[in-house]
């Protein structure tokens, strides 16, 4: 692509034109196929998948469950109407430490505990949901929720005894692995389009849990649905996001700022639309092992990436706007105006999109033309422009503004800087609390799991009507190069 190609976006009834940098197409689109188009399957892992979801079915339809010939391949010892007789070395030790609860703990224990047949801890269960990534490969926590599944009935028991032990322990360990194993893919669905293998294991681990002879009748429903689910997955499409950041050429830009100035309530009510959007798209693998952080991260953490790239593009065109006029008079309405903006987003409770403009309007580009902006500014901007400033402010990391998002109501976008500040804190905290790797540090993946749970609750939508030329504009601002605004701002006010 040459220097002088460029691009149309519709903003507002208007069109921008944008210059792009030089890009290598062929790779592009290769890598654009790599990610949206997985290897396909070799034919003998489809027959497998096929074979095991026929057994379920089969037995799904017929009231006494037959024997079928499937071999078993993931979860070795693990046969189908057989009773699992525990061969790995049950390791009971956990420490606690007053009233923080548990400081360190084994990998089996806190599957145990996860599935306790009495014992109900919603932070356990969120913790091994949100962190499993860290101390576990899918097939190794698999393998332990299904161990827990097949827990063995105590011999020498009466026929009495024994049904009841099956009621009262047995079928509650069984529902709560269920349960976890249900939200798990729920939560992490999408990694099937990525691993083909993991859908095999999948499916074993359900052919398992439903050949059992001590499940009960209550686990066609859920795993009917599983089933369901799982053949929905293949006609969906996840959508890939890889963003190319569209670096535009100032002359060029025309902002249709009539328009832009008689809908400032509106164009808040848009922002919150498209930010609740992506952060919904939000996968809980993009933030693992500070991967947003890395080369990598347009593959491992792609929405993080782009509320990033979105937000940086929201706060340069927020300079941008006040800077593009020679009049000083109009640079005053448009402070005034973005100022209003900011509020109006701050009500709306989007943290997200105010805290970019608010840094469009703190900027130094901007600051620097205090001299000519701040006289002629009325009094209510100026108290509303301080009090973003406290809102704001960094002083013990963004003490104001995390006090605030953690007491706000959803619908809600936060400013996503300060959980990402937390987890990289966190990250440096060991995994293990010993140096043979056996006792998990629990505290670690506790405040993890705290820390996003707290983002991916962020996902409740509005409601507010869409204006499709408003979100076109949105979608559409370009990344306006930094040393370009500089420039303006020194064609204003030379140094």
């Amino acid at each position: 692509m040459s220097d002088n190609s460029s691009t149309n976006f519709p903003l507002m009834g208007t069109k921008l034109q944008c210059q792009f940098p030089d890009l290598d197409e062929n790779k592009v689109i290769q890598d654009d196929e790599q990610s949206t188009n997985p290897s396909p399957s070799p034919k003998n892992h489809l027959s497998r998948i096929d074979i095991l979801k026929q057994g379920i079915r089969d037995s799904l339809n017929q009231k006494q469950k037959k024997h079928l010939n499937i071999e078993i391949e993931h979860f070795e010892g693990f046969r189908p109407y057989e009773i699992y007789q525990r061969r790995m070395e049950k390791n009971n030790e956990l420490e606690k430490s007053g009233r923080s609860g548990i400081s360190s703990i084994s990998k089996q224990k806190l599957i145990e505990k996860l599935t306790h047949d009495y014992q109900q801890d919603s932070s356990i269960f969120r913790v091994v949901l949100y962190t499993y990534k860290w101390y576990f490969d899918e097939k190794e926590m698999f393998t332990l929720l299904l161990e827990r599944f097949k827990t063995p009935i105590p011999l020498n028991l009466s026929p009495i005894e024994k049904k009841s032990f099956l009621d009262s322990v047995i079928s509650k360990i069984q529902i709560k692995v269920l349960i976890f194993i249900k939200d798990w893919f729920k939560c992490y669905s999408y990694k099937f389009y990525a691993d083909s293998k993991l859908e095999e294991i999948f499916f074993e681990l359900l052919y398992l849990m439903f050949t059992h002879p001590d499940t009960g009748k209550w686990i066609h429903l859920p795993i009917s649905q599983l089933l369901s689910d799982l053949e929905n997955l293949n006609q969906r499409k996840e959508d890939n996001i890889r963003s190319v950041l569209k670096v535009a050429s100032l002359p060029e830009i025309f902002v249709p700022l009539p328009i832009i100035l008689s809908y400032s309530h509106l164009l808040a009510k848009q922002l919150c639309i498209v930010d609740i959007e992506n952060f919904k798209r939000i996968k809980v693998t993009e933030f693992y092992r500070k991967c947003w952080t890395k080369e990598s991260k347009y593959i491992e953490a792609p929405n993080l990436t782009l509320i990033a790239e979105m937000s940086t593009k929201l706060s340069r065109l927020t300079s941008y706007l006040i800077l593009m006029n020679k009049k000083n008079t109009v640079r005053v309405i448009l402070y005034q105006y973005l100022i209003d903006l900011c509020d109006q987003l701050v009500r709306l409770r989007n943290f997200n999109s105010a805290f970019a403009i608010y840094l469009g309007l703190a900027g130094h580009a901007v600051q620097r033309l205090k001299p000519l902006i701040e006289p002629n500014l009325e009094k209510e901007p100026r108290e509303v422009f301080n009090n973003l400033k406290h809102l704001f402010s960094s002083s013990n990391n963004m003490e104001v503004l995390r006090a605030k998002q953690n007491e706000v109501m959803t619908p809600a976008v936060p400013y996503l800087g300060v959980y990402l500040s937390e987890l990289l804190f966190i990250e440096e905290m060991k995994d293990y609390v010993d140096n043979e790797k056996k006792m998990l540090n629990f505290a670690k993946f506790a405040l993890l799991s705290e820390k996003i749970n707290k983002v991916t609750a962020f996902k409740e939508s509005y409601g507010f009507h869409k204006v499709d030329n408003i979100l076109n504009f949105i979608k559409g601002i370009p990344f306006i190069n930094e040393d370009q605004i500089y420039q303006l701002s020194y064609q204003i006010l030379p140094a």
